[in-house]
């Protein structure tokens, strides 16, 4: 079979008319042959598209089928999630806020809860103890006020108002309240701030503290501190008193005694003298008693005259070098000095201080005559003087080689008539030391001692620095 395509025309005249139809026939069996054999191609592609498309369309269904329920799993397994993680911290909070509720229900303190707007949240069981008043008496700040505060009320409720600002916890003081019995008592109030109310007012938890016997003792305290500062100050005064009628009388009795003692001494000496050739070996033993008793006991009356004119005399302070001070005490002890054979060395160079020449004078001469008199038996003394200087202040030191002092009677030694050892083996009044103190004291200044039994004393006198320039 073939397949032959043929075209025909007309051919007109030249008037118009077609006077014969002419033709054209072509052989286009190949060609049909090919555009039948493409449309079974596309025919065939169009089938497999059509399945392929099919195929894949209930895979995307089935897909969609398959992600739709996995999402509805998810979606119901993140719900019951979310739900159950929800639940639980609803009951943590519950069981939060219900600790937290009864904390403050069972405080030993009083507690109260309160919002910006005046109402009261809660007031604990202690509270109630403590004033009478329950959550009904008093569901606002302002019943609060109106029945413990009474007249204060307005100035109370401005210092409650700035709590409710408040960005860390306070004290807010001392107040005094009124108990529903009538009772006054003092509390100390503590406050902090809470957050917010679901509502969003601001809430502020106060505690109390009855501090009322606190407050009585300490005004029961300060009634005897005055009452006894009081009787502290009379009784100085009655002390000073006797003490200036003491030292008064003792200057009167020493100075009327010097004339009778110094007959007596010469009378026994006298007697020594002019007749001891006719006293037996116990009369002259008893009239050097007297000499010696009489020349302990002028010693002790000049310096019991002593030591009263130094409570009695104005001291006028004022420049004075140690050197030179230092070097008329040896002086004055030059005697005493060459008999003990001691040996005594002096720092060459010593600062100036403020004091009075003559006092200072006398209580470094008594600091020398202890440091060559307590030595053991037939020792030679030996004896050191020198100065530390600060600031503001010089320490002059007296050490010795002696006997030393035993820590516990390191204070003792400054006492008057305080004597360590019996007068038979170091002989003196036991006044000196009084002097020294008393001295320096007048001074303005301090003396004290360092020592070991047996290992020599270092005695030290501290004075104000002279800051005087010369020029």
């Amino acid at each position: 079979m073939r397949w032959i395509r043929d075209r025909a025309f007309p051919i007109d005249d030249k008037a118009g008319k077609t006077y014969r139809i002419a033709g054209v026939a072509q052989d286009v069996t190949e060609r049909q042959e090919l555009i039948l054999k493409l449309q079974k191609l596309n025919e065939e592609l169009e089938n497999k598209v059509e399945e392929r498309t099919s195929e894949l369309k209930q895979t995307l269904k089935q897909l969609e089928v398959e992600i739709t329920d996995r999402q509805k799993a998810e979606a119901t397994l993140q719900a019951a999630t979310d739900i159950t993680d929800r639940k639980q911290a609803q009951l943590e909070l519950q069981s939060s806020e219900e600790r937290f509720r009864r904390a403050i229900l069972e405080a030993p303190l009083p507690i109260i809860l309160h919002a910006e707007d005046g109402e009261i949240v809660q007031i604990n069981r202690t509270w109630t103890e403590l004033t009478g008043y329950t959550h009904s008496d008093i569901p606002t700040i302002a019943d609060w006020l109106e029945k413990a505060y009474g007249s204060k009320k307005e100035s109370v409720k401005a210092d409650i108002d700035v709590l409710y600002k408040l960005d860390k916890p306070i004290v807010e003081g001392e107040y005094t309240i009124a108990t529903r019995s009538g009772e006054t008592r003092i509390w100390e109030f503590h406050s902090a701030h809470l957050g917010t109310l679901y509502d969003g007012r601001n809430l502020v938890i106060s505690t109390g503290i009855d501090i009322t016997e606190r407050k009585q003792a300490e005004a029961e305290i300060n009634q005897l501190n005055e009452t006894l500062e009081q009787r502290v100050a009379e009784r100085t005064a009655q002390l000073e008193q006797a003490n200036q009628d003491l030292e008064a009388f003792a200057y009167s009795i020493a100075h009327d005694l010097r004339a009778p003692l110094r007959g007596m001494h010469g009378l026994a000496e006298a007697l020594l003298e002019d007749y001891g050739d006719k006293l037996d070996d116990l009369g002259q033993e008893y009239a050097r008693h007297i000499v010696n008793s009489a020349h302990h006991l002028d010693d002790l009356i000049n310096d019991l005259l002593d030591y009263s004119r130094l409570s009695r005399t104005e001291l006028n302070l004022g420049s004075v070098d140690l050197n030179t001070v230092v070097s008329e005490a040896l002086a004055q002890l030059k005697t005493d000095l060459e008999k003990s054979q001691a040996q005594v060395t002096a720092m060459p160079s010593m600062p100036k201080v403020q004091a009075h020449r003559n006092t200072l004078a006398q209580a470094i001469v008594n600091l020398l005559s202890n440091a060559i008199k307590f030595v053991d038996k037939d020792s030679q003394p030996g004896v050191h003087i020198w100065a530390e200087t600060d600031d503001e202040c010089v320490k002059l030191w007296v050490a010795d080689d002696g006997i030393g002092i035993a820590p516990e009677h390191q204070k003792r030694i400054f006492r008057v008539f305080e004597r360590l050892h019996g007068i038979e083996s170091y002989p003196g009044t036991g006044i000196g030391l009084a002097i020294v103190q008393k001295a320096v004291e007048r001074m303005g200044g301090s003396v004290g001692v360092e020592s070991e039994l047996g290992k020599g004393s270092k005695f030290w006198i501290k004075l104000r620095n002279d800051t005087t320039k010369e020029g």
